[in-house]
């Protein structure tokens, strides 16, 4: 089985966030990419709690 991956732009906030959220929970690996290194972290921790409690099927 592939594991797809999902790029999402603005994604550390917003429609971009909850986009990236929503794949992860989907199991794709997603990697998001924004301007905020900030918002950027905190926006890595909420994925990988989702990517730990949803893995991959």
């Amino acid at each position: 089985m592939t594991k797809q991956t999902a790029l999402v732009t603005a994604g550390t906030a917003g429609i971009g966030l909850e986009t990236a959220l929503g794949l992860a929970e989907a199991g794709y690996a997603v990697t998001v990419v924004g301007r905020d290194a900030e918002r950027g972290a905190h926006a890595v921790e909420r994925i990988d709690a989702l990517a730990s409690a949803h893995p991959a099927r």
